[in-house]
């Protein structure tokens, strides 16, 4: 299919015979493209929408389109089955002109990438406004527009790099994989297969279409390739903690440390614009040491230290063992008596006040795009948090698509608690870490990564060792430390190069994960 949509001239994509209010929401759609200049936004660039114009018009035009608009009309537009499916992204990307039919109804594709910029936009500007609520996903925090707006820049970031010259840096073919892993599609080998044809030519990975394959074969050869070239942010999508039980189980076979394409949780905070994997400088400082070689596997050794223990996670702080997702839903006052709890110890390990620290953790010390959109900068952090407190010591209904200041703070620590769990460690550090932690887990920082992990330690009762032996009776390889990877996690005290000091460097190991 790349080869004969690489090859045409223009392409239609079919989105169904559409009804009354797809057919408004697309008269909308080009109506806001055709104004796209009165909200900040040059249509005939890639953006972001948060670079975009702040003006006092700009504002004034951005709060006149929420009245205007219909947003039952255009989530009915934007939950059409098309938009889910994994093969569109090459439809959508690699035809030099590509036209969206809908019913009878035509939309130009760049008049949809600039309106849905503009949407987003308004999430960014506003947050979760009651007229807005048709586009939001409670449960999982979607934005239905949000992925509209990155299939759309996808294809402007394919035909961008397509005119570049060949010594430019390669997107890799691993980062488009992840970008769209949840869109649907029948063979869990296409998760892959499916987006070979937007490889960059200067991307190394080689990849041969083998549906013969397994599964297990192709997301684990997938992952060591990358592994190989010492590109460490595979890691970041694997674990434990990134496969959704209540749809399915891991794929069986998979070592933790390659990811699970084919089970893997939704985005989770990647769908608002806040990355672990981006956000921190957790070790960056530092090289990159792996070992990892054909005859080692299924394990790989990752140099780092160990920082800490996990002691507790929020369900044993909650009476009733709740999340830290539904705490923050049903029962926010809660959060209050953990923090007074905590609190009782003071100060926090890193100098600060623990109350201060208990509640910049909540909130991921506000690095990312939406989180610093809802709440502000340092100077609106202790006033937000003062609110909520205030709020919930009143009684005061809080609702997670409210506009105040107390309501924007309960709304950003619902997203950063998305399939997270907050944590404890032994030495008294919080954290957001994955869903699946229990006491006694490691905390570690790996040499030149951005974040903390969390590793779980594997009783070896099948793997006898001799002293000095690092291979078993049958000559596999079986380090006498074994680990399994849960996931990728924030700890506030080590998110910007701590572990680089003397003290630090002379606890470094290196930890087998398998």
């Amino acid at each position: 299919m790349a080869r004969i949509y690489s090859q045409t001239t223009r392409a239609i994509g079919w989105l169904g015979e559409g009804n009354a209010q797809t057919t408004a929401a697309i008269h909308s759609i080009k109506d806001i493209a055709s104004r796209s200049w009165k909200f900040g936004i040059m249509a005939s660039r890639l953006f972001n929408p948060l670079d975009c114009g702040k003006g006092a018009g700009i504002k004034k035009a951005l709060r006149d389109l929420v009245d205007e608009l219909d947003f039952q009309d255009l989530g009915a537009f934007f939950r059409q089955a098309w938009f889910s499916r994994l093969w569109v992204v090459q439809e959508a990307c690699l035809p030099p002109e590509l036209i969206l039919w809908n019913g009878t109804n035509t939309l130009k594709l760049e008049d949809f990438y600039v309106s849905t910029g503009i949407l987003l936009r308004l999430l960014m500007e506003y947050g979760l406004t009651e007229a807005m609520s048709s586009l939001i996903d409670l449960e999982t925090s979607e934005f239905s527009v949000a992925e509209a707006f990155r299939l759309a820049q996808e294809r402007q970031q394919f035909r961008s790099t397509k005119s570049r010259a060949k010594n430019k840096v390669a997107k890799d073919i691993w980062l488009t994989v992840q970008a769209h892993h949840e869109k649907a599609c029948a063979n869990p080998l296409d998760k892959i297969y499916g987006l070979l044809g937007l490889k960059d030519v200067n991307d190394p990975i080689e990849i041969l279409v083998n549906y013969d394959n397994s599964v297990e074969e192709l997301y684990k050869d997938f992952a060591f390739s990358y592994l190989q070239m010492g590109i460490i942010h595979v890691l970041h999508g694997a674990g434990i903690d990134t496969f959704d039980p209540r749809h399915c189980g891991r794929t069986r076979n998979l070592p933790t440390w390659v990811t699970d394409w084919a089970s893997l949780l939704p985005k989770r905070l990647d769908r608002v614009n806040w990355k672990l994997s981006s956000a921190f400088r957790a070790a960056t400082a530092l090289s990159l040491i792996l070992l990892i070689k054909k005859d080692t596997l299924p394990f790989i050794g990752v140099s780092g230290v160990q920082i800490d223990i996990v002691e507790e996670e929020v369900s044993t702080m909650d009476p009733d063992g709740m999340s830290l997702r539904d705490i923050l839903a049903q029962r926010p006052e809660r959060i209050i008596s953990i923090k007074r709890r905590l609190a009782i110890k003071q100060p926090y390990p890193a100098g600060e006040d623990t109350g201060a620290a208990f509640s910049r953790t909540l909130v991921l010390d506000l690095c990312g795009v939406i989180i610093t959109q809802q709440i502000g900068n340092w100077q609106n952090l202790g006033p937000s948090w003062a609110e909520f407190e205030h709020a919930i010591n009143n009684k005061q209904p809080l609702v997670l698509s409210g506009n105040s200041r107390a309501e924007r703070f309960l709304h950003t620590a619902y997203l950063a608690a998305i399939e997270r769990s907050f944590l404890v460690t032994k030495s008294g550090y919080f954290g957001i870490g994955p869903q699946y932690i229990r006491p006694g887990d490691n905390v570690v920082v790996f040499n030149g990564d951005r974040t903390p992990f969390v590793l779980r330690r594997i009783e070896l009762e099948n793997c006898p060792l001799d002293e000095d032996e690092e291979r078993n009776t049958e000559g596999e390889f079986c380090p006498d430390e074994q680990y399994q990877l849960i996931g990728d996690c924030y700890v506030h005290g080590f998110m910007d190069n701590e572990v680089v000091s003397p003290k630090w460097r002379a606890k470094q190991q290196t930890f087998w994960i398998r």
